[in-house]
C-alpha cells in the first residue's frame, strides 16, 4: 500500500521553488546524455544512489571526491537521493551528513523518508498474507532471517550470537551486529508486526542454492525477489522497487523522469537503473547491471560516483 502524506507536497513546493531559483542561477552547463534512452540536454533534477558497492566504498566509507560532488550538485538545485535496501536506522551517518541529501529510499523501495525530520512520505510494504506464506517457508530453513519494522531490521537473538556458523564473518559481521536488533521468538514478531514488513532478508551460505530459493518466494507468494550481494536474498512486495519508489519521489518533486540520474551496481539496482533518464554501473556491478548502462564510471574504491556526478549532473 502506497501512503503520500498531504503536509508533504506544501513542504515540496517550497522546496521546488528555491531549487529552480537556484538552477536558474547555476553557471554549469547542462551535459548531453550517455544512453540512448536519454534525449535531448535536459537537465539532471534528480539523482538516485545505491549506498553498499556504490556510493560506499569497500571500507564502507565516502570518498572526498564523491562527498564534494554531491554536495555541489545539491547547492545547483539537484535532488539527491539514497535508493538502498538497507532500513533507515541502518543507513551510515557519514552519508547522512553529506550537505543537501534530504531523501532516502529505503528497504529496497518500501519507504521513501524525508530525512529533516523522519516522515514518512511514501510507503510500500509486503500484504499482511504475503508475508505469512513466505514465513512458512522460512521457518524450515536454517538460515539467519532479518525482518525489516518500521526502518529497524530484526533477527533471531540466538543466530546473532554465532554469526560465524552461518557463514556470516569479516566487515559482515561488525555490520550485522551493529544494525539488526536481537529478539526472542522472530516468526512470533513478525506476526505481531504483520502489516508493517517492509522487508524480509535471507543470509545464504555458499552451499545454499540460491536460484531455487528465489524461485521458491516468488512462486510461493505475491513478492519481489532481488539481492544485493551473492550470499544474500531480500523480499520486498509484489510492486516493491527502487524504481517504483525513485519515480514516485521525482513525481512528488516535479521532476520528470528522463532527467533522473540513478547510480548502482548490483541485481537489486536493475529496476531502478532501468526506469531512469541515465543508468550509471559502477565498474564493480554485476554483469547484468553492466549490460543495460548508459555509462560504466570507475569503481566503488575510486570514486566512481564523484566522477559520474561530475559528468552528468556539474
Amino acid at each position: 500500500m502506497r501512503i503520500y502524506v498531504d503536509s508533504f507536497r506544501d513542504n515540496a513546493m517550497e522546496d521546488m521553488k528555491k531549487d529552480r531559483g537556484s538552477m536558474e542561477s547555476s553557471s554549469g552547463a547542462s551535459k548531453s546524455g550517455a544512453g540512448a534512452r536519454r534525449s535531448g540536454k535536459s537537465k539532471i533534477g534528480l539523482i538516485a544512489l545505491d549506498l553498499d558497492g556504490t556510493t560506499l566504498r569497500s571500507d564502507r566509507r565516502v570518498g572526498e571526491r564523491t562527498k564534494a560532488a554531491l554536495t555541489e550538485a545539491a547547492k545547483r538545485g539537484v535532488h539527491v537521493v539514497i535508493a538502498t535496501g538497507r532500513s533507515l536506522h541502518s543507513l551510515p551517518e557519514e552519508v547522512l551528513a553529506v550537505e543537501g541529501i534530504k531523501y532516502a529510499i529505503t528497504s529496497n523501495g518500501a519507504k521513501i523518508v524525508r530525512l529533516e525530520d523522519k516522515e514518512i512520505i511514501y510507503s510500500n510494504c509486503i500484504a499482511p498474507e504475503a508475508s505469512r506464506s513466505i514465513a512458512e517457508i522460512l521457518k524450515k530453513l536454517p538460515n539467519v532471517v532479518e525482518i525489516f519494522i518500521d526502518g529497524q531490521a530484526y533477527a533471531e537473538a540466538g543466530k546473532l550470537r554465532n554469526l560465524e556458523k552461518y557463514g556470516i564473518t569479516g566487515l559482515s559481521a561488525d555490520y550485522v551486529m551493529n544494525t539488526r536488533r536481537p529478539v526472542c521468538g522472530l516468526f512470533e514478531f513478525m506476526e505481531a508486526h504483520i502489516e508493517e514488513i517492509e522487508n524480509i532478508n535471507v543470509r545464504l551460505k555458499e552451499s545454499d542454492d540460491k536460484k531455487a530459493l528465489w524461485e521458491l518466494f516468488e512462486r510461493s507468494a505475491d513478492v519481489t525477489a532481488t539481492s544485493s550481494f551473492m550470499q544474500n536474498l531480500e523480499i520486498g512486495g509484489g510492486t516493491t522497487s527502487k524504481a517504483n519508489a525513485m519515480l514516485a519521489l521525482a513525481d512528488m518533486l516535479g521532476v520528470e523522469h528522463s532527467r533522473v540520474m540513478a547510480c548502482g551496481d548490483g541485481l537489486n539496482d536493475l529496476a531502478m537503473l532501468s526506469a531512469a533518464g541515465i543508468a550509471v554501473a559502477m565498474k564493480n556491478s554485476v554483469p547484468e547491471v553492466l549490460e543495460i548502462a548508459d555509462f560504466v564510471t570507475d569503481d566503488n574504491d575510486h570514486d566512481g560516483v564523484g566522477a559520474a556526478v561530475e559528468k552528468f549532473a556539474l
